[in-house]
């Protein structure tokens, strides 16, 4: 059986690719030692190490696994959705469904197409990149942490079906991150390059969790008391913030 902490010398893929945590972890793939780092994207632009992958679309992933899952080593899932919106804002249904199809449904179907491949071989590793709002909502955009909480759910149950076929799953659960997605978030974030770092980190030490930059502190106060944290992070919403507009405008 392969070492599972190992990233040097193996066939590596990285879903969501063309976010900005997406081509950290490529770069950073690169820099421990990978063979080969395969950069999923939805619209590929020609580059040679560019896959088209759309985890909303079915055929885009037969495809991709049909060509790439026996020769995967090590899966990571950057890809995500953020409507920045609260759950009583006017458009917060099809929000909601917008991100529960992306980074819940599509997290699944992700793990449909590559993990058994990884299980028939009795190796290999999956990175979720989820979100310390996995564990907390902040109310500005609640729909989204409720997706990522989903997410998070998911990432236990992989890990506890895949650990006796001996595949790996990491979740790494970073704060704000200093990308196009948060552009409107104001306040200390993360950089990318930092979320990445320390999930080859993880990777060659063998967490199941990862906790980078603030969110160590947030997941310690967590583990000491709860209802403090979430009452603390409750109190971040927007003053103008649209509660109940949505049964409002009527």
């Amino acid at each position: 059986m392969k070492d599972n902490r190992a990233i040097a010398g193996r066939t590596v893929l990285v879903a969501g690719a063309g976010g900005g945590i997406g081509e950290a972890l490529c770069a950073a793939m690169r820099g421990a030692g990978a063979a080969r780092v395969l950069r999923g994207v939805r619209t590929p632009t020609g580059q040679a190490d560019e896959l088209p992958l759309d985890l909303g679309d079915a055929a885009s992933l037969r495809t991709a696994a049909d060509r790439l899952a026996g020769s995967i080593d090590i899966l990571v899932n950057a890809a995500g959705v953020n409507a920045g919106a609260g759950i009583f804002d006017l458009d917060a249904l099809a929000n909601a469904r917008r991100e529960i199809d992306a980074n819940y449904f599509g997290a699944l179907a992700l793990l449909h197409a590559f993990a058994p491949a990884m299980a028939r071989r009795g190796h290999g590793c999956i990175v979720h990149v989820v979100s310390v709002l996995a564990h907390v909502a902040l109310p500005a955009m609640g729909s989204y942490c409720a997706s990522k909480a989903a997410m998070h759910s998911l990432t236990q149950a992989a890990r506890a079906e895949l650990a006796p076929r001996g595949v790996r799953v990491i979740g790494s659960y970073p704060p704000v991150v200093d990308t196009r997605m948060s552009a409107g978030v104001t306040g200390a974030k993360l950089s990318p390059d930092d979320v990445a770092a320390d999930v080859v980190r993880a990777l060659l030490a063998g967490d199941d969790e990862t906790w980078p930059g603030a969110a160590g502190a947030l997941h310690a106060a967590l583990l000491q008391d709860p209802p403090a944290v979430v009452r603390q992070i409750g109190q971040r919403l927007p003053v103008d913030a649209g509660v109940l507009t949505s049964t409002q405008a009527g």
